[in-house]
């Protein structure tokens, strides 16, 4: 267990609210595979927030009536999650725990969702971490995975840990640890290697602050046979 990165996500969701709403690629995602899918048969679909944060996935995917398990290491973020889901009247199983350390049912869920939250472990936990994923999946199940890309403008900042692997980032979200940047074909290469199939990878790149910076992801869909 990485104490230090705990520790440091803990401090980053006493401190801070963090994101209210999900990504719009998120909902794209969701909305794609199941919009025709009736309410009441929704909550038949199980799906995994990994690194749900302080919720905001989790309260979109609650709302559209699936059934959501939201899992990460900050208790601080866990509890705001809960808060702002029930203030809606609105139900997940939230549960506090390190995603390299998970204890969840096998072939558990239909869809894994990673808003970029496994990107902050090294390469060799990283690996793993999807592994794990992977048998958390049911057959015919599908994982999402957001991710950083090395043409964003602050790559190659911060200190080293090792290959394209950053803390200490001076730009961006700095106080929030380690980055791994992915390049091009990194993750697919990586979830082909697992078991993962149907992967499908794009690139979405923004500016901000008039141009000067650069922030890229990589959005990657991967299923299960």
């Amino acid at each position: 267990m990485d104490t230090n990165n705990n520790k440091l996500w803990e401090t980053v969701h006493a401190s801070r609210q963090w994101g209210k709403y999900p990504p719009e690629d998120v909902i794209r995602f969701i909305m794609n595979r199941y919009s025709s899918l009736p309410a009441n048969e929704r909550e038949d679909v199980k799906v995994l927030d990994i690194g749900c944060g302080q919720g905001a996935v989790s309260w979109f995917l609650a709302r559209e009536g699936f059934s959501v398990t939201g899992v990460d290491v900050s208790p601080s973020a866990i509890e705001k999650a809960r808060q702002y889901l029930e203030q809606d009247g609105l139900k997940a199983e939230l549960q506090v725990a390190d995603m390299k350390a998970l204890t969840l049912p096998k072939e558990g869920f239909d869809c894994i969702l990673d808003i970029e939250s496994v990107y902050t472990h090294t390469i060799a936990d990283i690996k793993n971490i999807y592994g794990d994923l992977f048998t958390l999946l049911k057959s015919g199940g599908s994982l999402f995975t957001m991710a950083f890309s090395t043409d964003c403008s602050n790559f190659g900042t911060g200190t080293k840990i090792e290959e394209r692997t950053y803390t200490d980032i001076p730009s961006g979200s700095p106080g929030t640890g380690m980055v791994h940047y992915f390049e091009r074909g990194e993750l697919e290469t990586i979830l082909k290697g697992i078991g993962y199939a149907e992967i499908e990878v794009n690139q979405k790149t923004v500016t901000r602050n008039n141009g000067r910076d650069i922030i890229s992801q990589w959005m990657v869909y991967g299923s299960k046979k």
